[in-house]
């Protein structure tokens, strides 16, 4: 029997060991690049997605099974990163730029935690017065003391002329009821010399012993009415000195008396000061 030469072996099973036999339908894996897009996760969240082969080809590869929510979530995310890089950088400058906005807390103070001291406010210091101020302080108080001098001039002169009219009627006949320019009365003299001065005196002997200032009798000045009696019954006018002019009666008529002759029979009533 001629011997029969071994057949060369084959290179690629040379060390390879036993090989499962394959299944039929089964294929070998083969390396592909997959594209993503937006259309494809849109649908990977609705539950399954396309995977499409890098050449375009119309034919699936292979369908995958439904995703959980989580993973759906997750591809999205990756394909807005993936689809547009440029944007999602603006995006992020555009938040660095601008700071989100935090909430503001309110810190509740402790209970053991002492109340912080109330900055207090110092009331500004009145500054002092002007010397304009002062000045026309100072002039205004001579003014009023000016005012008051011709006041108390004209006064006087009213009641020089009220002493004046009563002297230049000495003499006049009495008659009750009379307030001249031929007889006069007591309140009549009394009446008709103060009006000569511009007082409107009336026509009363009771008016005019009850109106105006009260003057004692060692305050009389000229031009004062001197009252007589309780209940009055007489008026007259201080002429000074320690002098009346008075229409003393059908008897007398107007004259002059002193004030001594006349307190030793007659009651002094007070003083009447109308003018000043």
């Amino acid at each position: 029997m001629t011997a029969r030469r071994a057949l060369p072996a084959d290179p690629s099973l040379l060390g390879a060991g036993p090989r499962r036999a394959l299944h039929p339908r089964a294929r070998v894996p083969r390396a592909r690049t997959i594209v993503v897009s937006t259309a494809t996760l849109a649908s990977v969240a609705v539950g399954c997605a396309l995977f499409l082969p890098a050449g375009g080809g119309a034919q699936p590869i292979a369908i995958a099974s439904q995703q959980s929510a989580s993973e759906a979530a997750h591809l999205a995310a990756l394909s807005s990163l993936t689809a547009s890089p440029r944007q999602s950088s603006e995006q992020r400058a555009t938040s660095q730029d601008s700071p989100a906005a935090t909430p503001t807390s309110v810190a509740t103070p402790s209970p053991d935690a002492s109340p912080s001291p109330t900055p207090t406010t110092e009331s500004p210091t009145p500054a002092p017065a002007s010397s304009t101020t002062a000045t026309t302080t100072k002039a205004a108080t001579p003014a009023a003391k000016a005012t008051a001098a011709m006041t108390k001039a004209a006064a006087s002169s009213a009641a020089e002329q009220v002493v004046a009219y009563a002297r230049e009627h000495i003499g006049y006949p009495y008659e009750v009821g009379t307030m001249g320019p031929d007889y006069y009365d007591c309140a009549g003299l009394v009446a008709a010399a103060y009006r000569s001065a511009g007082y409107n005196m009336p026509f009363s002997e009771a008016k005019e012993s009850s109106g105006g200032t009260y003057v004692a009798l060692e305050d009389l000045q000229p031009g004062d009415v001197v009252v007589w009696g309780s209940p009055v019954h007489s008026v007259s006018i201080y002429a000074g000195d320690g002098v009346i002019i008075i229409a003393d009666g059908p008897d007398y008529g107007i004259r002059t008396v002193t004030l001594d002759a006349r307190l030793k029979w007659d009651t002094f009533a007070g003083g009447r000061r109308y003018l000043g």
